[in-house]
């Protein structure tokens, strides 16, 4: 080590380590007394990412060792861990290494619980025989919660067990699954905390309904639902949530039958309905989101991205009179389908939609001068629709955004960048954004 450096206040090696990977952090931490002080400055714990468990079969393996190192070391940084990101490994181990990693996990677990722990990122891979089990309801602190489970290959469906009514304060829970669905046994039950639940993947009690249990969160507010195949009348729990205010649908097959009865909706997002099973609305469908949306009064945000078939917005929007927020992004034929209208467009803050789109509904859009933000999709494809609707749009007077979407290997129009230079010649206060996500349709990033 250079003569000067050990004489460095720890706070600048501290900065040093911070762009450090935790493992070489620890491996700095073995060269000098100043390196550990600085390697396990709490600044540095407070977000971890590490792994435990291996795939190696038999014996005392290397990476059960390492584990064992690892879980002793999160114990002692512990208190100080805020976020934390952890991978467990389960292979083909013997019984016995599976039960000292389960309490390896377990342990790490209840320890980061009782201090600062905020923010859970658990990864669990292979065929482990602990997955959402009692083991989870050590998590007794406030914080958000994502299990992801991978590489669970011949099992369709992934059991959740536990009873985690106890964890009254979890109140964000996210569950992921690339190779299978999640499956509620009867006697597990869910926090009654909840305040937000993320579904990905089939996640059913029994085939074809969603999970009892998710009727009785009575404080959930924001539910948000990928990839699942439930038929229209397989949503029941969903009316027995009086304080659901976001609801989110991404590749599913079907509708509930009862949405019309979720009053107290505030958002409603249907992204890629049906298109990505190759199965379309029918016009069944298509009447009931309509029928539904007149009952929906409460909404503000009102999101439709690529439902097929569905020829939306309907006639019903003019009775939103909260709305604020559209997106409408349609594949209904020729695209052209006409908002209606109203009053209603005077109270819109935010628009997203195709851009041809946007240009056919251009005499009926003089109406939304309130807006403060436009997102056009397809810019590329129909940049003479794009480039008449910017010219619109840079007349708005309160206008502050424009996003402009176009695929990556398109580059953008001449035309339509020569009319966004024109809009912002014309308003000071406008931010062009050159590839946005589209809508708003898109859950936070955990």
């Amino acid at each position: 080590m250079p003569p000067g450096l050990a004489s460095l206040p720890v706070e600048l090696l501290v900065e040093v380590l911070r762009s450090l990977e935790l493992k070489e952090r620890q491996r700095l931490a073995l060269v000098a007394q100043i390196w550990r002080q600085a390697a396990n400055n709490p600044c540095l714990l407070r977000r971890l990412s590490l792994s435990l468990g291996t795939a190696a079969a038999g014996g005392d393996s290397p990476g059960l060792q390492r584990s064992r190192s690892c879980g002793e070391w999160l114990l002692r940084a512990a208190p100080h861990v805020q976020q934390l990101r952890l991978a467990v490994h389960m292979g083909s181990q013997p019984s016995w290494e599976e039960e000292e990693l389960r309490g390896l996990v377990q342990g790490a677990l209840m320890a980061c619980s009782g201090g600062q722990l905020s923010e859970l990122d658990l990864h669990l891979y292979g065929n482990s025989p602990f997955v959402v089990g009692s083991w989870i309801t050590v998590l007794s602190g406030s914080l958000r919660l994502h299990i992801t489970a991978k590489e669970f290959h011949g099992n369709s469906w992934i059991p959740i067990q536990a009873d985690m009514r106890q964890m009254s304060l979890l109140s964000e829970l996210k569950l992921t699954s690339f190779e299978a669905g999640w499956f509620i046994e009867p006697h597990a039950r869910l926090p009654a905390g909840l305040t937000k639940l993320v579904l990905e993947t089939n996640l059913a009690w029994e085939e074809g309904a969603l999970a009892p249990q998710i009727g009785t969160l009575g404080a959930l507010k924001e539910l948000s639902l990928h990839s699942f195949a439930h038929p229209a009348d397989g949503y029941a729990p969903l009316r027995h949530l009086r304080s659901l205010t976001r609801l989110h649908f991404y590749h599913c097959i079907n509708l509930p039958s009862n949405l019309r009865l979720l009053c107290s909706l505030e958002e409603l997002v249907l992204e890629d309905v049906n298109d990505c099973h190759g199965a379309f609305l029918t016009e069944a469908d298509g009447a009931l989101v309509s029928s539904a949306i007149g009952h929906l009064t409460r909404l503000t945000s009102l999101c439709m991205d690529s439902a097929p078939g569905m020829l939306i917005p309907p006639a019903a929007l003019t009775s939103l009179q909260r709305l604020r927020r559209l997106g409408w992004r349609d594949l209904c034929g020729d695209g052209f389908a006409q908002l209606p209208p109203g009053a209603w467009l005077e109270q819109l803050h935010m628009l997203a939609a195709w851009a041809y789109t946007a240009a056919y509904n251009l005499p009926t859009l003089a109406a939304a001068t309130a807006l403060t933000e436009l997102r056009l999709d397809h810019v590329a494809a129909d940049e003479d629709e794009a480039a008449a609707v910017i010219c619109w749009a840079g007349s708005l007077p309160h206008l502050r955004r424009l996003c402009l979407h176009h695929r990556p290997e398109q580059s953008m129009p001449a035309s339509v960048a020569a009319a966004a230079e024109a809009a912002q010649a014309a308003n000071a206060s406008l931010v062009v954004d050159g590839e946005p996500t589209f809508g708003w349709a898109h859950v936070e990033a955990w």
